[in-house]
């Protein structure tokens, strides 16, 4: 279990169950394919970059972006253009084969280039917030702190550690902590987060406080963790807990565990619909709970215009083009039931449009949709970022 499952789990375990089955024909992964958003790209990039930038000044006995050394170091880097442009080189590399990804890739990585100098002000202002200690021994290197899933896990040495794993055997938890300082005398725990601030932040950076001093196998000792921060672009927020509220969350979580795992179990897990869960539910298209009839949000105009972002479903009537077909609309946010529709296709990897044939389904999670001048028939356009399913006659 980890705070990302349980989290989704209660707020819809109909979301939870969808996202962690296995979708073998689809791919090997023991998931549904995520779908990276470019604010979750954008996330990962900073995260590598910092990771990247501090590991190299820590092999150079650079204590902080403010020591003197730190420019040669950057430079012996390629500079930050270098540095962004391989980490997101790497993440396209990690990412392919997911076929969300596949779909979108080329307009996520231009969408993704273009934030660089963003990306870049939230990478100089973290570095500027944190410190980090030397690594006294060379020899022991990043290979027990980035987490490889590897079934060797040794004690870590003094120094400073990225995405670890963490682990509570007991409890069946694990986590995976950004920034680990291990000092001879202290112990930080830091998390980096690009979005707004959040409680499931805080709670977030406790389940790491928690399994970080339970996991036996990195920190034998148990030592505790001294200081506990978020660091976002705009400021630094610590947390504190106590070794009493430890052992009360470590309760809490055995408990929910329970309750999340029951309500998960099964292909009765309960969908809970809602206008606060569902738009933002990367699994929806599968949910035959939501595409009920009587689901109908108001959404709110894109740029001030009439074009909108739909959830539709539509019966096939005729083929009218290549990439072009005439249908009527079943169930919307913003057409009535029976409008007629004309369904584009505006993105040649839709593998699946050269099998389409009249009184199919189709299904359309995230589809851009508006209607003619005339107002008489709508317009449904599937971009590279739409899902869709399609049922046959």
């Amino acid at each position: 279990m980890n705070l990302h499952y349980l989290l989704r789990a209660e707020r819809c375990p109909r979301s939870a169950a969808l996202r962690y089955a296995l979708y073998s024909q689809l791919w090997d992964k023991n998931t549904y394919p995520d779908k990276p958003t470019v604010a979750a790209l954008a996330g990962i990039v900073v995260h590598e970059t910092v990771a990247r930038i501090v590991r190299r000044f820590s092999e150079h006995d650079c204590t902080s972006i403010e020591d003197p050394r730190c420019s040669a170091v950057l430079k012996e880097l390629g500079g930050y253009s270098k540095l962004f442009a391989d980490t997101i080189a790497d993440l396209a590399k990690a990412l392919a084969g997911n076929p969300r990804f596949d779909i979108a890739r080329d307009w996520s990585l231009s969408a993704l280039e273009k934030r660089i100098p963003l990306l870049r002000e939230y990478v100089q202002l973290q570095l500027g917030k944190i410190s980090w200690s030397i690594r006294p021994d060379r020899k022991n290197s990043d290979a027990a702190s980035k987490h490889d899933h590897s079934p060797v896990r040794a004690q870590l040495g003094e120094g400073v550690h990225f995405e670890v794993e963490v682990r509570y055997p007991k409890i069946k938890w694990k986590g995976i902590v950004d920034f680990l300082d291990v000092g001879n005398q202290a112990c930080i725990i830091k998390d980096f987060k690009t979005g707004e601030s959040s409680n499931d932040h805080i709670l977030q950076l406790k389940v790491y406080a928690l399994l970080w001093s339970y996991d036996r196998e990195l920190n034998p000792k148990g030592r505790p963790a001294s200081q506990l921060a978020l660091c976002y672009p705009g400021a630094e927020k610590y947390v504190t807990v106590a070794p009493k509220e430890l052992a009360e969350l470590s309760d809490s979580l055995v408990a929910r565990t329970i309750e999340v795992r029951a309500s998960v179990n099964g292909p009765a897990s309960r969908a809970n619909v809602s206008s606060e869960n569902c738009p933002n539910c990367d699994v929806r298209h599968l949910c035959s709970d939501y595409w009920d009839s009587s689901r109908r949000r108001k959404a709110a105009a894109t740029n001030g215009t009439s074009i909108y972002v739909d959830d539709i479903q539509l019966e096939l009537k005729e083929r009218k083009g290549e990439t072009t077909w005439s249908a009527v609309c079943l169930i919307s946010n913003h057409f009535q039931p029976k409008t007629t529709i004309l369904l584009r296709c505006s993105s040649p990897n839709f593998r699946c449009l050269g099998s389409l044939r009249p009184g199919m389904i189709a299904r359309l999670a995230g589809a851009v949709v508006s209607k003619d001048d005339d107002g008489e028939y709508g317009i449904v356009n599937c971009v590279s970022n739409t899902d869709v399913i399609i049922f046959g006659a």
